[in-house]
């Protein structure tokens, strides 16, 4: 897959403009405060729908505009696409060559990662940090996945809800419990299975680092 080219409208302190990608390693050099940062963050926005930097939406949008948005053409094995992600009076909007979609749809069209200073959360964060890593990365290659996590979300809460309220004799509070423990042993088993192929790749990788004695893995501990 290869990024053609990216357009973006009043985002950070971007100038409205458009950049055009190279189809291998793309180096940006610059005096602090001129976007290079931004310009990353853009690209990652408008496949994902959020930022790497923040949580508030106004903080990605430029002083005194109500709108803000990106846009990217691309290409993969098939042929080329674009995807585009706008934000007007707080609201999102996300389009597939040109068609209006829901996120569902839209998601992993472009699988995209980060890795900022702020990652070593990762390792040094709360479980909870490295759960939600580990369940977005795998979201954008396995649609199922995702729709099970949303599954998962909501039975939770309604059962956490009849948890709460001490009403958990019923035959009602029965059927969610179960749904509960089915969907979290599908999240468990996928995640089990998207680390033990990660860790393979990682050790092999490092193996070509270090000395080929030494090995590296990733252990999921639920």
């Amino acid at each position: 897959m290869h990024i053609k080219l990216t357009s973006f409208l009043n985002f950070r302190n971007l100038e409205d403009s458009t950049v055009k990608f190279s189809n291998g390693i793309n180096l940006f050099h610059g005096k602090n405060g001129q976007g290079k940062t931004s310009l990353l963050e853009a690209v990652y926005f408008n496949a994902t729908g959020k930022s790497f930097r923040t949580k508030l939406l106004k903080d990605i949008q430029r002083y005194n505009s109500d709108n803000y948005g990106v846009y990217s053409e691309y290409s993969d094995i098939y042929r080329e696409r674009n995807i585009a992600t706008t934000v007007k009076i707080g609201k999102k909007s996300f389009f597939y060559n040109k068609k209006k979609v829901q996120f569902d749809e839209f998601m992993g069209k472009v699988n995209i990662i980060s890795f900022i200073p702020e990652d070593i959360n990762l390792i040094s964060g709360s479980p909870s940090v490295r759960r939600d890593f580990f369940d977005y990365e795998i979201s954008q290659s396995n649609f199922e996945y995702y729709k099970t996590l949303k599954d998962f979300e909501k039975v939770l809460k309604i059962r956490n809800k009849f948890i709460a309220e001490k009403d958990t004799k019923g035959d009602i509070f029965e059927i969610y419990n179960e749904n509960y423990i089915e969907l979290s042993a599908k999240i468990i088993s996928k995640r089990l299975e998207y680390i033990k192929n990660i860790s393979i790749i990682l050790n092999l990788n490092y193996r070509k680092l270090f000395e080929k004695e030494s090995e590296l893995k990733i252990v999921y501990s639920s």
